[in-house]
Order: structure tokens, then sequence, then C-alpha cells
């Protein structure tokens, strides 16, 4: 167990210690009723930081990971081609977060298997977007044979005079 030196200023505690450079720090959620409000959390033990990492990263790709599965779930009358692209931009986020904030306190193994997830979540919504163009050049191909099929018949008729 490692100890910390708190210095007391004016009824708020602030660490003595000047972060160090394996140091992880985070804002974490306060709760509305909490006597005790926590405005950063910096953590410098390596088996704590990689497990609170990996933590974040499960909440994140489990929201993410929900975000799909109801792109991908629905049968196409509902899901629009922004949503599909916020899903992408998520998974877009994700990966660069990974790459920027996690690569450097994480196993490489982990680093992987992580990237994959997200990697195979990102094919998913690819493969949905490309179905969902390919239906909606079907839905314009018919529209425009109608369009023309009913001009031509317009046509035929006259003015009806």
């Amino acid at each position: 167990m490692e100890n910390y030196k708190f210095k007391k200023l004016k009824g708020k505690r602030k660490l003595i210690d000047s972060l160090e450079e394996g140091a992880y720090s985070f804002k974490p959620k306060n709760n509305k009723n909490s006597k005790i409000k926590v405005s950063n959390i910096s953590l410098y033990n390596e088996e704590l930081i990689h497990n609170v990492m990996l933590e974040r990263f499960d909440i994140s790709f489990k929201s993410l990971f929900k975000l799909v599965s109801d792109i991908c779930d629905d049968d196409g009358s509902n899901t629009s081609t922004g949503d599909i692209k916020h899903a992408l931009d998520q998974c877009e986020f994700l990966k660069s977060k990974l790459r920027d904030e996690y690569k450097k306190k994480i196993e490489m193994e982990k680093y992987y298997e992580m990237w994959n997830k997200i990697s195979l979540l990102e094919k998913q919504l690819a493969s949905k977007l490309i179905n969902q163009r390919i239906q909606n050049e079907v839905y314009r191909s018919q529209m425009m044979q109608y369009f023309n099929n009913y001009n031509e018949e317009a046509e035929e008729k006259g003015r009806g005079r």
C-alpha cells in the first residue's frame, strides 16, 4: 500500500507531491447527494492504472456495442445513413482514444484485442451502410421508372380534348 500526503487548504485537500511521469489522472463522476466532491484522481500504481483503464474501456465499448447492435438489428426502416455515420464516428473516436491514451498504459495483447473488437464493429457498420445505400439506389431507380412510365402514359393520352 502506498501513502500520499495531502495538504488542507480552505476546506479542500490537495496532493502535495506533483504528478509523476507514470501517473494517470482522470475526473470521476460525482454523485449529487455525496458530501465529498472529487475533482481529480491521480493513480501511480501500474496495476491499478491498468485495471481502471480496462474498466473505462469496457464501459465505453459496451455503450458503443449497444449503439451498433441497435442499428444492425433494425430492418432498415428506422435507421438513417446519419445514424450509421454517427456510430462510425464513435468507433473512430474510441479507436483514437485507445491509440492515444490506453496504448501507453496497457499490455500490447490487450491493446490489440480491444482494437480488433472495435474494428469488428466498424466492419458491421460499413456493411450495413453499403446495404442501405444499395436499397436506396434500388428504391430510387424504381421510383424513376414509375415516374417515366407515368409520363409516357400521360403523353399517350394527350390532353383529353
